[in-house]
């Protein structure tokens, strides 16, 4: 059997890759990182060479840029050495075009589908390295009725549990919207199970969150009259279980009010400092001091809370102004899916938003391009916010249309 080589198959081969370095046992042995630009090296092959048009999208490249600048600028202003300083500008290079301009890797459900099989095959990769080396497959829970959670090899259990939730959403998008395949239905199924296993509860919370923004869509059944009072009913009841859920949480739970406690820390430590609370401290978490990053910024700011917080880890890295870049992402995501004119395409694309949101407030996966559930959303909602990306002179919305109606 020869594969070929075209674009699909490159973004398949792409999310295998990057979802491959992030081996428990590759890591342990520093080779995580060059496996890991070869991943992106594809991605942005396939951005660059093979989907952005340059002289169509002036404003798109602007907010690229802006975007990038506000990324870096913070980084390249930091008292450190020019190696750390390139490889995470890169890093941010890397997230601001995914995020922006890959727009047209994706321009159709087949490719989705392609994407969401290829993070499943690097996950069973990692599994069979992990069983030959032995590396461990389980990591520590801290709080919960287990005292560990299935990881498969990867660097941690809420990792896999990220990436398995990347690949449910993916395949529940494409049977709800295109085609019901036996063979997705069970790989859902095995997915669920093995997060189950994996006891990551923040990957459960999210996959709960995006079964009920998916289904959306069932209000257009109801009546208009009945809509109006409907739908800002459910507005109003879902604000206050948020509300309610993350004060539940905070109170509760350990790890959330470990995570709330570490971004308290970092604001009171540089209360004051406009430099880096503007700028971050990518110095002070990068040192060379012979400890990591996580142990270089919590012997400064606390050991009593943590950083896994997407908006502390920009804060750290790219202070204020990289928040403000990932905003004018999100208003950008926001503003596109708003004029998308098939309705189902714009409910899925609203739901992945709006996780991708939440999931700033909790992990820090949407900030890390060694995990490959972020580089998985941002290819899969600036595909769905797309109209203008053509494959045969329709776009992605238009070609949802042709597909569906020539499966009846």
């Amino acid at each position: 059997m020869v594969l070929r080589i075209n674009r699909r198959n490159l973004i398949k081969i792409a999310l295998l890759i990057t979802t491959f370095s992030n081996s428990q046992f590759l890591m342990s042995r520093g080779l995580d990182n060059p496996i890991l630009y070869i991943g992106f090296a594809i991605l942005l092959y396939l951005i660059y060479f093979k989907s952005f048009k340059w002289k169509r999208e002036k404003k798109r490249f602007l907010l690229f840029c802006t975007v990038s600048i506000l990324f870096s600028i913070g980084i390249i202003l930091q008292d450190m050495n020019n190696t750390t300083k390139m490889r995470l500008v890169i890093s941010m290079l890397i997230i601001s075009s995914t995020a922006i301009l890959s727009y047209g890797v994706m321009n159709s459900l087949y490719d989705l589908r392609a994407a969401v099989y290829g993070i499943l095959d690097g996950l069973v990769l990692v599994l069979i390295l992990s069983i030959i080396t032995g590396t461990s497959v389980t990591s520590g829970v801290t709080e919960g009725l287990v005292a560990f959670g299935f990881s498969g090899g990867m660097e941690h259990k809420n990792v896999l549990g990220m990436d398995l939730f990347a690949i449910i959403s993916g395949l529940m998008i494409y049977r709800k919207f295109y085609k019901k395949l036996k063979s997705d239905f069970i790989t859902i199924i095995i997915s669920l199970l093995f997060l189950a296993l994996s006891h990551a509860r923040v990957a459960w919370l999210l996959f709960i969150i995006f079964v009920l923004l998916l289904n959306l869509d069932e209000i257009k059944k109801i009546s208009k009259r009945q809509r109006k009072v409907i739908i800002p009913i459910i507005f109003i009841v879902g604000i206050v279980l948020a509300v309610f859920l993350f004060r539940y949480l905070n109170s509760n739970s350990v790890n959330m009010a470990i995570r709330v406690q570490g971004l308290i820390n970092w604001i009171n430590y540089f209360n004051g400092d406009r430099f880096h609370l503007l700028f971050g401290n990518a110095a002070l978490a990068w040192a060379d001091t012979g400890y990591g990053y996580v142990e270089n910024v919590r012997r400064v700011t606390g050991w009593n809370g943590t950083l896994e917080m997407g908006i502390l880890g920009v804060l750290v890295k790219n202070g204020i102004l990289g928040l403000v870049g990932y905003a004018l992402i999100y208003i950008y995501y926001v503003k596109c899916a708003r004029v998308i004119k098939n309705i189902d395409i714009k409910v899925a694309a609203i739901s992945l938003i709006i996780v991708a949101i939440f999931s700033m407030v909790t992990e820090s996966f949407m900030i890390n391009t060694a995990v490959v559930y972020g580089t998985y959303m941002y290819l899969t909602i600036s595909s769905l916010i797309c109209e203008k990306t053509t494959i045969t002179g329709k776009s992605i919305n238009n070609r949802y249309k042709l597909s569906r109606g020539s499966s009846r």
